[in-house]
């Protein structure tokens, strides 16, 4: 399925850090909830490093939380980062950007798709779903998916405010 541009982005938002892991895994677990999903996972991008780093999962291996990083462009993940633009696939390790990630647990999912998190014009990270059957993904799920991210943005902004 073709890149879906991103609506309703916030403006004026400052960057958001987690001090903690728990208040982000709560908020993906009801995301992961929300969408029947097996996986909810968060990237965020560290421009110091130009990284993006897992910060947050639902449904993979927690040792690989803070470990795993990819670079804007790099794995599906980085691919929605780099366009700003929600993405999906039925079959993501099919996919010729998928990037295969040992020990993180990834390799029973089939189907992906992910939204940037947006401040402003800026993609600041990206929010993650994944699902253990190939699947199609209707627009209407990856506009849910796009105002979930803008939820949460606003939700993490709120607890480190």
């Amino acid at each position: 399925m073709p890149l879906h541009n991103l609506k309703n982005s916030s403006m004026g938002r400052k960057p958001f850090q987690f001090s903690s892991n728990e208040s982000s895994l709560f908020a993906l677990s009801g995301i992961k909830e929300r969408f029947s999903a097996d996986v909810c996972s968060l990237y965020l991008f560290e421009s110091d490093y130009q990284l993006l780093r897992l910060e947050a999962t639902d449904g993979l291996l927690q040792s690989a939380v803070g470990h795993t990083c990819l670079r804007p462009g790099e794995g599906l993940a980085g691919l929605v980062f780099d366009h700003q633009e929600t993405f999906c696939t039925p079959i993501a390790p099919e996919h010729p950007k998928f990037r295969y990630f040992p020990n993180i647990g990834e390799e029973t999912f089939q189907s992906f798709i992910g939204t940037p998190m947006m401040q402003g014009k800026e993609a600041i990270g990206v929010l993650i779903l994944q699902y253990l059957q190939a699947r199609d993904h209707s627009l209407k799920e990856m506009e849910d998916l796009e105002e979930a991210a803008h939820e949460l943005g606003m939700e993490l902004d709120l607890v480190i405010g």
